[in-house]
């Protein structure tokens, strides 16, 4: 072999050399890449990422419609804020705790024990966080059971409804609340359970009346 192909023959080899060195770093480096994002795979963006925030979907009941007793006598007038609502003649009215209350004719005015009531209060909430947010502090008592929340009509906006016994104070519950205007509007009734149906016609009507400018 003369000494040039002797000399191209060693210069070959040694591009090859080179080119399989070449090659392998090349894989070398593939395979890092790829272990890389196996096993740290790509992080969703800010955009891709589910909300923090709680979720405040409400999950509404079926519930009896509010029917009321056609026969009451809704004689009685009150006014508060920007509610207006009618109440039977024979109900007595007193102010506690600063809320209006309506009691039935013959129950203890003092007592509480069968009371309906009127509450406002500022609020930046919509109507289901705020229903969400009393929902949980409701069944949150051990005490109580039978929760039910529904969606109603109150003064003529969309509303919700909670009913619910407390077996602590072994009576039967009944919420309506609506938002308007950054304001919570609700009338509550409570009463014996064993006496909570018979005036719960009345209580409808009354709430039937209300209307909220």
């Amino acid at each position: 072999m003369s000494a040039y192909i002797k000399k191209v023959f060693i210069q070959v080899e040694t591009k090859i050399k080179m080119i399989s060195k070449g090659i392998f770093v090349l894989l070398l480096v593939s395979v890092i890449l790829v272990s890389g994002c196996v096993n740290n795979p790509p992080q969703p963006s800010s955009n891709d990422k589910q909300s923090d925030k709680p979720n405040t979907d409400l999950v509404l009941d079926q519930c009896e419609p509010l029917v009321g007793n056609p026969n009451t006598d809704l004689s009685k007038t009150h006014e508060e804020d920007a509610l207006t609502l009618n109440y039977p003649s024979d109900w007595s009215k007193i102010t506690y705790l600063g809320s209006s209350h309506f009691v039935p004719a013959g129950e203890d005015e003092g007592g509480n024990t069968v009371v309906l009531n009127i509450q406002t209060e500022d609020t930046d909430k919509s109507l289901d966080k705020y229903s969400s947010d009393n929902l949980d502090s409701i069944k949150s008592d051990p005490d109580v059971a039978g929760v039910k929340i529904c969606s109603t009509t109150f003064g003529g906006s969309q509303a919700r409804k909670l009913v619910f016994s407390h077996f602590g104070y072994d009576k039967q519950y009944l919420h309506v609340w609506t938002v308007k205007n950054n304001k919570v509007y609700t009338i509550s009734f409570g009463a014996p359970i064993d006496s909570f149906s018979g005036y719960l016609p009345d209580v409808e009507s009354i709430i039937d009346t209300v209307s909220i400018a």
